[in-house]
């Protein structure tokens, strides 16, 4: 037979079942969130992984370019360097060529036998008679 206190019986067993339950499922949610948490964060991390790995890999594609627009501008100077170069000696051959020519032509002039110059004495004047050599006379133009 029910009784009453045979009721507060049920109850309180009933109650203290109930509060088990509630902390095993507390228990059971904690759990599940800590692990959602860890999950998401996991996640999260693999998103920021993901996401620099992206920049990195544009930041790379980049810098290659970069590179090889250095590398062309290299080329480019170090071709205007060579241009600059031979034109530099081309400039210093021609220059010293013709100085190397007029003094060769200085030197032939002053080298010149007597004959081939009006046939002078050095140090003599063109109108005294005694300054020519005598092979002078011999070749002249008369006769």
């Amino acid at each position: 037979m029910w009784t009453p206190r045979k009721g507060l019986l049920i109850q309180q067993s009933l109650i203290e079942d109930l509060r088990k339950q509630l902390e095993h499922l507390q228990l059971f949610k904690l759990e599940a969130e800590q692990r959602r948490g860890r999950s998401s964060s996991v996640g999260l991390q693999e998103y920021n992984s993901r996401t620099r790995e992206t920049e990195l890999e544009q930041e790379i594609k980049q810098l290659k370019q970069d590179n090889r627009n250095l590398k062309e501008q290299n080329d480019e100077l170090n071709g205007q360097i060579i241009n600059l170069s031979i034109q530099g000696a081309k400039n210093l051959f021609s220059a010293s060529f013709s100085e190397s020519l007029a003094a060769e032509i200085s030197s032939v002039s002053r080298d010149e036998p007597e004959p081939a110059r009006g046939g002078r004495k050095a140090g003599g004047s063109p109108r005294d008679p005694s300054t020519y050599s005598s092979s002078s006379w011999s070749s002249g133009p008369w006769q």
